[in-house]
């Protein structure tokens, strides 16, 4: 993962932040890999989450071309567009089609792992569940990456760490509840776990995968 998290840039592509599904996904779901049709379209805002994580229909407009054109997209001083637990995300083609909607559901602290799993050398795992959409990916080489490797954590007192990933949090879960491959196809659907090990019990994750040049998306937790 990159070390330098800058300011919104004008990228080849947009960074969109759009009212999802709420609701968080079991700890530990099984991954799922189902084809899609192409050409997806995310909603500006297809529902609203409530307090409670339940849903409401609302909008179905079109989606913004960028995510400073969103009336629910907040991109803080660091160029990140802040997001909640399941609140949808995207990434936009050229041409205005959805690459990738992704959405956060839930981040689990002090994750449960399977038998026999390491210790978390950072003193937490974190449990981040997603669900992944793709479509047609051919702008960002023909397929799109999620991973421990794409997360940092900005502590309550102000530090960015960037070693989240490692064999130990690799090894915490089944690779039935991971998030596997982390290289996505394009026209498929995942759901899984992204174990983060972590030396905090709050804070805020940035996402931030390669090829964003300086945005990502943000959690607080």
């Amino acid at each position: 993962m990159r070390k330098t998290i800058g300011l919104a840039v004008a990228c080849v592509f947009a960074l969109s932040g759009c009212s999802g599904d709420g609701g968080a996904g079991s700890t530990g779901a099984s991954p799922t890999s189902e084809a899609v049709p192409a050409g997806l379209s995310l909603p500006r805002s297809s529902a609203t989450a409530s307090a409670t994580g339940t849903t409401s229909p609302s909008s179905t407009a079109s989606a913004p071309t960028s995510a400073s054109a969103s009336t629910s997209a907040v991109i803080n001083d660091r160029g990140n567009v802040v997001q909640a637990t399941g609140q949808q995300a995207g990434i936009r083609a050229p041409d205005g089609t959805q690459a990738v909607i992704f959405t956060v559901d839930a981040v689990a602290v002090d994750q449960k792992c399977s038998d026999g799993a390491p210790p978390p050398k950072n003193g937490h795992y974190l449990g981040v569940q997603v669900r992944v959409t793709t479509g047609n990916l051919d702008f960002l080489g023909g397929s799109w990456s999620m991973s421990a490797d794409d997360f940092a954590l900005l502590d309550p007192k102000g530090g960015m760490r960037f070693d989240l990933a490692g064999d130990s949090a690799a090894k915490c879960l089944r690779e039935s509840q991971r998030l596997v491959p982390t290289t996505l196809r394009p026209n498929r659907q995942y759901v899984g776990t992204i174990v983060l090990d972590s030396p905090a019990t709050t804070g805020t994750l940035v996402f931030s995968p390669p090829g964003v040049q300086g945005n990502g998306w943000e959690w607080t937790f």
